[in-house]
């Protein structure tokens, strides 16, 4: 018999094969053990235990009620614009917009979130901001 030879598969130039490790089958119904880690209990008992969490609670009702302030904010303070400074309602829209996004910069600076990710996340707002106030019922069609 002759020695069948081996054969080499080169990757075109410029790119690097990434090294690929053989990873063993996991064997069925075996839960894997990490130290440190008690087995999963009842979902009541991590409930509890996260509700006795002071600061937890605190910071969800916190969230909650300025979610609450800011969803209402946004439905009152165009139409208050309106009657007070005579500002049509988009314009006055398009403020609160700036105004809540200029709070946003101001919030992720404050947290230390990353700058590229920081523009990524006012990009995406603006993205779903207008896709959400669009009115594509009075744009023309071009064809």
């Amino acid at each position: 018999m002759e020695k069948e030879e081996e054969k080499k598969v080169e990757a075109p130039v410029g790119i690097k094969p990434a090294p690929v490790a053989e990873v063993p089958p996991k064997p069925k119904g075996v839960e894997p053990k990490v130290e440190g880690v008690p087995p999963a209990e009842k979902p009541a008992a991590g409930y509890a235990a996260l509700f006795s969490n002071r600061s937890f609670v605190l910071n969800t009702l916190a969230m909650a009620a300025m979610t609450f302030a800011l969803g209402g904010l946004a439905q009152w303070m165009p139409s208050f614009l309106h009657r007070i400074y005579a500002l049509d309602v988009a314009r006055s829209n398009t403020l609160f917009g700036a105004i809540f996004m200029s709070m946003l910069d101001n919030g992720m600076n404050v947290v230390g979130i990353d700058q590229y990710l920081q523009q990524a996340i006012l990009g995406i707002m603006v993205i779903v901001g207008v896709t959400l106030t669009f009115d594509r019922t009075k744009t023309p069609i071009v064809k």
